[in-house]
């Protein structure tokens, strides 16, 4: 159990930031035109969620703790990253009055987490630790 904390603590520390920026009031958030938003709110979700799944596949393939977690770790951290990224739009939903479930940075998440699996492959190679 304390080699699975101990190499998750990037994931699991990602994942508290990413959580405090997706619950952050709109008016605490800088201003630009609806375009700007719009674009910048994607590459946001998309950039995060990017290094949410590679840290959370690093650390899955660096625990001891559970084989399965180890072997499965990409699909493991896109599935993480999946519900993580509904969690936090249904937060928002939820707790914030000026913010709302978009499904477009539920998608964004997705494909944040995707490239960030290929990201892990790029930077690791084809196979991390056998």
């Amino acid at each position: 159990m304390l080699s699975f904390l101990r190499y998750n603590t990037l994931a699991v520390s990602w994942s508290m930031i990413i959580l405090l920026l997706c619950l952050t009031p709109t008016h605490h958030l800088p201003q630009f035109d609806i375009w700007a938003i719009f674009s910048l709110d994607k590459i946001a979700h998309f950039l995060l969620f990017s290094v949410l799944a590679l840290f959370t596949i690093v650390g899955l393939r660096r625990q001891y703790y559970s084989y399965h977690l180890r072997y499965y770790a990409k699909t493991v951290a896109l599935l993480y990253c999946a519900a993580y990224g509904f969690l936090t739009e249904s937060l928002q939903l939820l707790i914030s009055p000026t913010r709302s479930f978009d499904w477009l940075d539920l998608v964004a998440d997705i494909i944040g987490a995707i490239i960030g699996i290929g990201l892990f492959r790029f930077i690791y190679g084809k196979e991390f630790f056998n």
